[in-house]
């Protein structure tokens, strides 16, 4: 059974490394499990552009290949997040927290749970997302 391509979503301005870090970490997580990953982290710094620029092409990721997003902790505090979620709401792509997608694909796959972060508070999700 091929897991879905999942677009992950989460806050980046105003964190040191543009919160990169945590994006990798959660890339690395969901691909242990066997899903396939668009990482928005992956655009990287381009001077000279503007959030919006970073938004339109992070966007169109998720439009043109996106299967699913996978939200990370705060997610919800990010304007650029909360537009992705919206997005794949829209296109009828499921919106989930990324410990979610993990357990999901442990259940499915039977992978280890070794490889998976525990759940912590910040992971839930408004209802009309999901």
């Amino acid at each position: 059974m091929a897991l879905p391509r999942l677009y992950i979503a989460g806050p980046m301005t105003g964190y040191d490394d543009f919160n990169y870090p945590a994006f990798f970490a959660a890339a690395d997580q969901l691909r242990a499990v066997g899903y396939r990953v668009i990482n928005p982290a992956n655009i990287g710094v381009h001077p000279g552009w503007t959030r919006e620029d970073y938004l339109r092409v992070s966007l169109k990721r998720l439009i043109d290949h996106g299967q699913g997003v996978a939200l990370l902790p705060l997610w919800e505090r990010s304007g650029g997040a909360r537009l992705e979620a919206q997005t794949a709401v829209q296109l009828q792509l499921p919106v989930r927290p990324l410990v979610v997608w993990l357990v999901r694909a442990e259940r499915l796959l039977s992978v280890p749970s070794a490889v998976f972060l525990p759940p912590s508070p910040q992971d839930s999700v408004n209802a009309t997302v999901l």
